[in-house]
């Protein structure tokens, strides 16, 4: 897959629904990844993925790699901050993808714009800085757009227990029941509340609430 096909972004906005930055940017991060080790086909085997933000990167690493968040291949935590790292078990070996450091206080300028605009109420996709950014990230090599270091991987990782490799991918490990809803849930997600075991959604702790 090459970016610089006139597919490309057209496949990646059908695949992610609009015309995003960042998930270009993470469609460009996880070929560079492919590249680094040497991968040619996309496949959820190649790489286990662990994201620092959990929105519009994820869809453009998954639509290049072929990782996905079902497969417990992507594991979208939230750092706070636009990096990626790709693990690759066969090699041994992980390396963090961020942006280059000398397009960090860009990005970052055209970033807090972008937000700025969005707090006041400016719909996101309707903004010149937006496009901009996209094509920016579009016509920079690899080398200009992106930084790649060696890391250590947790051995959570590297070697996971069976129950650390089941509970990452959300089976229900240690089960019990909600003493309202009387559903089976993930004892270790759950909340006592009045002497009750409480499934999250049932402690008001959910983003839903049953009416």
């Amino acid at each position: 897959m090459d970016y610089k096909d006139p597919e490309f972004k057209k496949l990646l906005v059908a695949f992610h629904g609009d015309a995003c930055p960042i998930s270009l940017f993470g469609a460009r991060m996880g070929l560079v990844a492919m590249k680094h080790f040497g991968v040619e086909e996309k496949s959820p085997r190649n790489f286990i993925v662990i994201t620092e933000n959990p929105a519009c990167l994820i869809d453009g690493i998954q639509f290049t790699t072929g990782c996905t968040v079902g497969s417990g291949n992507i594991i979208p935590e939230n750092y706070g901050k636009l990096g990626a790292t790709f693990y690759r078990k066969k090699d041994d070996r992980a390396i963090r993808i961020k942006i280059a450091p000398q397009l960090a206080e860009e990005f970052e300028e055209v970033g807090k714009g972008i937000i700025d605009d969005m707090l006041k109420g400016a719909k996101f996709g309707k903004d010149e800085r937006r496009q901009g950014l996209s094509k920016r990230f579009m016509q920079l090599s690899d080398e200009g757009l992106f930084e790649i270091i060696e890391v250590d991987i947790s051995d959570e990782i590297r070697d996971p227990t069976p129950e650390q490799f089941l509970m990452r991918r959300g089976f229900i490990v240690h089960r019990t029941r909600c003493d309202l809803c009387s559903e089976n849930v993930e004892e270790t997600l759950t909340i006592k509340k009045d002497g009750k075991t409480l499934c999250m959604p049932c402690a008001g702790e959910g983003l839903y609430r049953v009416k």
